[in-house]
């Protein structure tokens, strides 16, 4: 995230309550935001917050919801205090820690591909929307299920162990 998009936010963020701090009293690598207070008060005060994630080929964004953004000082050890889940990095003002708030909703799958299949010095990020109710072993395994959508038999890795081999009745049913 750009300092000023941060700066924007945490704009909005000290417009909703004159009493949010940032500190780095433990001189570690994050820096975090807080109000002395607890994190039940401040829900309603917030708004969400948007990130865009861009590179030559693509630009996509993320919203992390309000209820992502907080996260209650009891886990710190801090009861009287709540973050707000987005940290500045202390040694370079231009990285930001979103962790867990991004992570809670979100997918994230690394690879590193490019450069064992050709040295290309590149590093493959795939980020998702987690969608609670999808069920991946039905939509892909269950020849049964009205959802059936089976990955290209060539592209999937996964060994049959039991039961009956889902291509060979989907391939049955064509």
């Amino acid at each position: 995230m750009p300092q000023d998009s941060y700066n924007q936010f945490k704009g909005f963020a000290r417009a909703l309550s004159d009493q949010l701090k940032c500190s780095n009293e433990n001189g570690g690598y994050e820096i975090p935001c807080f109000w002395e207070k607890q994190c039940t008060s401040l829900k309603n005060e917030l708004i969400d917050l948007e990130i865009t994630i861009q590179d030559a080929s693509l630009t996509q964004a993320f919203t992390f919801g309000k209820e992502r953004l907080l996260m209650d000082g009891k886990l710190l050890g801090t009861s009287d205090r709540c973050y707000l889940g987005v940290y500045m990095h202390n040694s370079n003002s231009q990285f930001f820690y979103a962790g867990q708030s991004f992570l809670e909703g979100h997918y994230v799958s690394l690879s590193a591909d490019p450069y064992y299949e050709n040295g290309n010095n590149k590093l493959l990020v795939g980020i998702g929307e987690i969608k609670p109710d999808a069920d991946l072993a039905k939509l892909r395994y269950d020849a049964d299920y009205s959802g059936y959508n089976p990955q290209d038999e060539k592209l999937d890795r996964s060994t049959l162990i039991w039961g009956t081999d889902p291509y060979a009745v989907h391939a049955a049913r064509q």
